[in-house]
């Protein structure tokens, strides 16, 4: 199996086994196998897991020569999602334990190593101790259960998984592209979902296959393809753009292909039946008016004015400028408060769901015959926008002067501060328009199978369901935006680390830590250019290193109880690239953090039973990201994993705060739970409060009916 499937499994807790028929097990001393299997599970327990006792007994059924190869592969596979693999070596190797250096020690020795590091190895500092990962036995540790799959199960897990993902409605990450392109690329004809409501899925599936078959001509290519998941003309575009391999968001500028005659005709009869059911076409011509014209070129639409004259009638309008559109009509209609504005909109309902807002601020109709007309049309509004407006009104406020707004970019994300101009909506129709949202969603989830004496654990408040994972990073323990960790005494220590290792150049990547206050105001960095920055807390970074050729890390040590003393509330973690770089193009890159209860002066800095995060830094296009929150005053460590829009690349360097204090604002602002959601389920699902007497049980174990490290599928059951 592909090394990169098998790591994306272990980190949803399976290992993967392939037993042989010809094991000759009589012939096998069992005391070898014993002790084998024994140092195995020791050695597995030292990076912080632990075998499931089914698995054990599947390990019996190896020879000792397969036994060694299963226990060689997967322990390199297990350092590696927990970024034990490689050596953590840092600059200053008296770290955390600095509170001697002034700031003119942290000058002069960054100058040394500015100045030396292009021409010896690195410049560090000189090391007094072993920073070597060694690996040991602590019985005080949680540990994550993992449990082996034979080749089989993980083939059709995978399979499962990959369906489950096409078929749900939230939009797949890259990174989860990447890795279904490598399973249809090794299992072709495995993956066959039966719908795929989400359109750049959609057209990122096709172009899958697309890509499998270039050396075919495209017209042979489509004429075999199953594209009866496209019904409109914008799906038809995005299916245009994924041939000429650009991005199927359509937020960018599209350079599209000469086709060939055969491929120019499917495209083009699709659009055509299209436009013979849609009266509305050309509206959905306009809102791409830009890309339509230049792909009408592309396709000789004048060429086929005959064959297909119904939308070359179209093009023709659109090149023309001469046409009326549903937006414009509608437009004229809610500028007069004329009722027919509302017989409009519930044609298109997803039209209905983005102005509700607006609407309803503009006071021409009542709230309640909106709440009536939009309640009538919300079975054609997917769950996902739904839910995305039940957040939206639980953060509407008519007390704050800005609001923060987050949408998505391709491969980042934009997030703002701004005035908020908007007119106000009263308290008494805000509780009616979420009262509504609720009842709306309460009658969709009615339908769904029943479940009884289900436990729900109040814990899932802390879990977000995943709203956008597009930009999402793949790890261990990853989790949705705005989710949260509860820290306690116990574990008072927060370290963060990234690792990373150059490629055919010098790359220089840096930590920080970005300390706020309770405002949201920029207070201090501890980071590169101000490395006292934390000792106010009790914080210490490892030291700026600026190559990594053998590779390097550094290290971010946070005392919360020296910090919860002071003014500091949030404190942001982040990671940019300051050689005209980006993640990607980076051979390995990672960051994570580690639990720690305490700190011993001889030990080693990075020790793999801590960590209880580790991701992996490879999203294409940016080189800052955001990764962690940690709020001090709650005690909690909050996800973000943000890669920042090119037009807010090194926010820190520029000295402006304004971008990492309004993703504060959206990270702390309400966002939709787990347990929220499940609430919503209330119609189908009985619930307990004895978790002994439950049958099932929702939770933060690994046993949960939602698993919280594994959003990417919650769509399948419960949206």
């Amino acid at each position: 199996m592909n090394n990169r499937l098998e790591k994306h499994l272990a980190n949803k807790g399976f290992l993967v086994i392939r037993l042989k028929d010809n094991l000759d097990i009589e012939n096998i001393s069992s005391e070898h196998k014993e002790d084998l299997i024994n140092h195995m599970l020791v050695s597995f327990l030292s990076l912080g897991f632990k075998l499931e006792k089914s698995s054990i007994e599947l390990l019996k059924g190896l020879d000792l020569k397969n036994l060694k190869k299963f226990y060689l592969n997967t322990f390199d596979l297990l350092k590696n999602i927990k970024g034990a693999h490689v050596k953590h070596k840092i600059f200053y190797s008296d770290f955390p334990n600095m509170k001697s250096y002034k700031d003119y020690d942290y000058f002069i020795n960054a100058l040394l190593h500015y100045s030396t590091a292009s021409t010896d190895d690195y410049g560090y500092m000189p090391s007094k101790k072993n920073n070597a990962t060694k690996y040991y036995f602590d019985q005080n540790t949680k540990f994550t259960e993992i449990k082996i799959l034979q080749y089989e199960e993980a083939i059709k897990y995978l399979t499962t998984y990959f369906i489950t993902l096409l078929e749900g409605t939230k939009v797949i990450s890259y990174e989860n592209l990447e890795l279904l392109k490598t399973f249809i690329n090794d299992y072709p004809g495995k993956v066959k979902p039966s719908i795929i409501p989400f359109k750049c899925n959609m057209a990122s599936f096709i172009g899958i296959y697309i890509e499998r078959m270039k050396k075919k001509k495209l017209g042979e290519v489509l004429e075999n393809l199953d594209l009866s998941f496209i019904k409109t003309s914008t799906d038809v575009l995005r299916l245009y753009a994924v041939i000429s391999k650009q991005n199927v968001e359509l937020q960018d500028k599209v350079k599209f292909i000469s086709l060939d005659r055969k491929a120019r005709k499917i495209i083009l009869k699709m659009l055509n039946d299209i436009s013979l059911t849609n009266k509305f076409i050309i509206d959905d011509l306009v809102s791409h008016e830009f890309l339509w014209k230049r792909a009408f070129e592309y396709l000789h639409i004048g060429e086929y004015k005959t064959l297909y004259p119904e939308i070359y009638d179209a093009a023709n309008k659109l090149r023309s400028g001469e046409y009326q559109t549903y937006n414009s009509e509608l437009t004229k209609y809610l500028e007069e408060g004329n009722i027919k504005a509302l017989n409009l909109l519930m044609i298109k309902p997803g039209i209905f769901a983005r102005k509700l807002d607006y609407i309803l601020r503009t006071k021409k109709f009542s709230h309640i015959e909106i709440l009536e007309n939009f309640k009538k049309c919300s079975s054609n509004i997917s769950t996902n926008v739904l839910l995305s407006l039940l957040q939206h009104f639980k953060n509407r406020s008519n007390t704050s002067l800005t609001r923060t707004v987050m949408y998505h970019k391709p491969h980042a994300f934009v997030c703002l501060d701004l005035a908020d101009e908007r007119d106000e909506i009263p308290c008494n129709i805000l509780e009616d328009v979420i009262s509504t949202l609720e009842e709306i969603l309460q009658d969709k989830f009615s339908s769904y199978p029943k479940f009884d004496n289900v436990y729900l654990d109040e814990s899932m408040n802390n879990y977000m369901i995943p709203i956008n994972n597009k930009n999402s990073s793949s790890g261990f323990h990853t989790l949705s935006f705005g989710s949260k960790i509860k820290l306690n005494s116990d574990k008072n220590i927060l370290r963060f680390f990234t690792h990373w290792k150059n490629n055919h150049s010098r790359i220089d990547i840096d930590i920080s830590a970005e300390l706020f206050n309770s405002d949201f105001e920029y207070i201090n960095s501890l980071a590169w250019h101000n490395m006292g920055g934390g000792k106010g807390i009790d914080a210490y970074h490892s030291g700026d290193i600026v190559t990594a050729p053998n590779g390097a890390s550094e290290f971010i040590d946070i005392n919360l109880a020296k910090a919860k003393k002071k003014k500091i509330k949030y404190i942001v973690i982040a990671n940019s690239v300051y050689t005209n770089d980006n993640f990607k193009e980076v051979p390995e890159c990672f960051t994570g953090v580690m639990f720690k209860d305490k700190i011993n002066k001889d030990e080693q800095v990075f020790n793999a039973q801590d960590v209880e995060i580790k991701i992996d830094l490879t999203q294409d296009k940016t080189n800052e990201c955001l990764a962690f929150l940690v709020d001090i005053e709650n005690m909690e460590l909050i996800w973000l994993d943000i890669p920042s829009y090119e037009e807010n690349y090194f926010v820190v360097a520029a000295n402006d705060y304004s971008y990492i204090s309004a993703v504060i604002k959206k990270a702390t602002s309400y966002n939709i739970s787990i347990y929220d959601l499940v609430k919503l389920h209330e119609k189908h699902i009985t619930f307990t409060d004895n978790k002994d007497e439950a049958l099932l049980i929702i939770d933060n174990s690994d046993k949960s009916l939602i698993n919280p490290y594994n959003l990417e599928l919650i769509s399948k059951d419960w949206l």
